[in-house]
């Protein structure tokens, strides 16, 4: 195959590979739920073999499992994981928080624009656009005190906390975004205190963190990982 022909299946694959992402992640494929490769290629027009790639690598990132005998679901949630992921995020990102202080007042601002904009949107998580101002108003509070490697370690651990928190949002009784904690950590950082900053944001996670392991709880399999009985299907097709 020439540069140009593996180029252009590459291209495939990624667009795959994010349309998929975005489909677990906004909660339209549910956790354990098996992902057909004939659904797949009929509703983005293309051969099984990008969807086969695209699968692999959502499974490098803890999105997809592939069952022998079974196929592709996407990956059940549970309240381990849960745990896991948010006992990491409330070490490493107060630690982070804390040296982002103080921030040049341009930098204040944009934070407040975030805020600003992420609070317009009506109905939080079940809006297309406030995952994405979600992670921008986080982003930009903890940007100036990150290195490369923090920042990729960051943004994996939310995308895990981010299928969490959806599906609680989703699932109608899941953690609220609390308005209150995000005015508290920007008024934390205007005022560069970075120790309140660190302990606020370990607030507003455990008050995340707990709300979502109730609606987890409450929609839990016998298995106690969600979704898992739905894995228990035959083969992708």
């Amino acid at each position: 195959m020439t540069d140009t022909g593996e180029g252009f299946q590459r291209s495939i694959a990624e667009g795959v590979t994010s349309r998929i992402r975005h489909e677990i992640l906004s909660g339209r494929i549910r956790p354990g739920e098996r992902i057909r490769l004939r659904t797949v290629e009929e509703l983005l027009g293309v051969s099984h073999i990008p969807i086969r790639e695209a699968l692999r690598r959502l499974e490098g990132e803890g999105l997809v499992e592939n069952i022998p005998q079974r196929g592709a679901i996407a990956t059940p949630l549970s309240l381990t994981e849960l745990a896991e992921v948010y006992e990491l995020r409330k070490i490493l990102e107060p630690i982070v928080v804390a040296r982002a202080v103080p921030m040049r007042p341009e930098h204040l601002a944009r934070i407040e624009q975030a805020l600003e904009a992420m609070n317009a949107v009506p109905e939080e998580w079940l809006s297309p656009s406030f995952p994405e101002l979600h992670r921008q108003f986080h982003w930009l509070l903890i940007e100036p005190g990150a290195n490369k490697v923090m920042e990729q370690t960051i943004r994996q651990l939310w995308q895990t906390s981010e299928r969490y928190v959806r599906f609680a949002m989703i699932a109608g009784s899941g953690a609220p975004i609390a308005a209150r904690h995000h005015r508290r950590l920007l008024t934390a950082a205007r005022r560069s205190d970075g120790d309140t900053l660190a302990r606020e944001l370990v607030s507003h996670l455990e008050h995340t963190e707990a709300g979502v392991r109730d609606t987890i709880r409450l929609n839990e399999s016998a298995d106690g990982a969600l979704g898992g009985d739905a894995a228990a299907g035959s083969a992708a097709e």
